[in-house]
């Protein structure tokens, strides 16, 4: 099993949880990087329309190379699509689903699209896969909660959806640009490497390898700043920084949160 590292923390305990043997692929500025694969890796979780937590987007030719290890290794790719739909800066990537179905699971999960507490998804793949995956299910949990379903579904085919995403991503919009106009005034690009500045709903701020997490998030803290360190992602990864949420935080608040940010650090 093939993870990014650093990646969703989630997904990686899950698959130890099951002894799964785990191989931890790098990540760099187009995603994870594919020929680092072992030739016997059956199962590849990645996050390519929005790289968790890094915030990359994968590029074209990682897609491809991704596909085509999948294809003549007869492997499968588990493509977790968290928050694509929140992409500022050109159109919506396609889905690695569209372009190899056979060996693509695909997950799309609502709750960070509409809100934590729907706590609902959907999986795509293959008949065969599908099959599997609903015999399993039927097994490990019963009574699923239908009127969530009936109700989104009602979202859906009412053209609600559509609204509602176009809507807010105006609003993140503003406030991603909102958090990229506060770090470059205060010239974090300076001491950082700063990535997700197209999708999604956090920037990440990468530091040097001696960059202290614990007490930059400490005296962050001490400020009245709430941000996250990098390391909960990390496996086997020395890859150290910050992660700058902005959803429910507004333009003003944003502005005043950066530069607080600055002082606890002194750059």
């Amino acid at each position: 099993m093939a993870v990014e590292d650093p990646g969703f923390p989630g997904a990686r305990l899950s698959f130890l949880h099951r002894e799964m043997n785990i191989y931890p692929a790098p990540v760099d500025e187009e995603g994870m990087i594919v020929n680092t694969l072992p030739g016997g890796t059956k199962m590849i979780a990645v996050t390519p329309s929005h790289q968790r937590p890094t915030g990359v987007c994968m590029s074209v030719n990682r897609r491809q190379l991704l596909i085509q290890f999948a294809v003549s290794h007869q492997s499968y790719i588990l493509e977790d699509d968290f928050d694509g739909d929140y992409r500022y800066h050109g159109g919506p990537l396609p889905s690695l689903f569209s372009e190899a179905p056979d060996h693509v699971i695909y997950i799309l999960s609502f709750s960070k699209v509409l809100a934590p507490g729907i706590r609902l998804a959907a999986i795509i793949g293959s008949k065969a896969v599908i099959k599997e995956i609903a015999a399993l299910q039927s097994l490990i949990q019963r009574q699923l909660p239908i009127m969530e379903q009936i109700t989104l579904a009602s979202f859906f085919r009412e053209g609600e959806f559509t609204r509602y995403v176009r809507r807010m991503r105006q609003l993140y919009k503003k406030r991603q640009a909102a958090m990229m106009e506060a770090l470059l005034i205060h010239q974090f690009d300076k001491h950082f490497h700063l990535y997700g500045t197209d999708t999604g709903l956090h920037v990440f701020l990468e530091g040097a390898p001696d960059f202290d997490e614990k007490g930059s998030i400490a005296a962050a803290k001490a400020a009245g700043v709430g941000i996250y360190p990098l390391s909960p992602y990390c496996y086997e990864s020395n890859r150290k920084g910050l992660l700058l949420g902005f959803a429910c935080t507004d333009e003003e608040m944003i502005q005043e949160g950066v530069r607080r940010l600055k002082q606890t650090l002194r750059i």
